[in-house]
């Protein structure tokens, strides 16, 4: 994901960006199904607010991703460079710090 965020963050190159942006929400989705997975293998108490929270981050992946495929690169770089960080940040203090709790607390 930091790789893609910072290869992302550097491209000046129009078709590699779409490309990067491309592979960065395919990335997202595998994670996020990772991440399902093992919340529903360990009976996860938040699963559907987590779960909730992915959905509503990949909406925002799908939506630049069709404004970048329309000839928006400058948005999605925004994005990438401006809301994207601050978001996992956010995501992975919140709703990956409760769920690792949980996982530890089931050793």
């Amino acid at each position: 994901f930091i790789n893609l965020i910072n290869q992302l963050s550097k491209t000046t190159d129009k078709a590699l960006f779409i490309t990067l942006f491309s592979q960065l929400v395919m990335h997202t989705e595998e994670h996020f199904n990772a991440e399902k997975e093992l919340m529903q293998k360990t009976n996860f108490p938040a699963i559907h607010e987590h779960n909730n929270e992915h959905q509503r981050i990949l909406g925002e992946l799908h939506h630049f991703s069709l404004k970048i495929t329309l000839g928006s690169v400058l948005m999605g770089r925004t994005y990438i460079t401006e809301q994207l960080p601050s978001l996992f940040d956010l995501h992975a203090a919140t709703m990956d710090s409760a769920l690792a709790a949980h996982i530890k607390s089931l050793s």
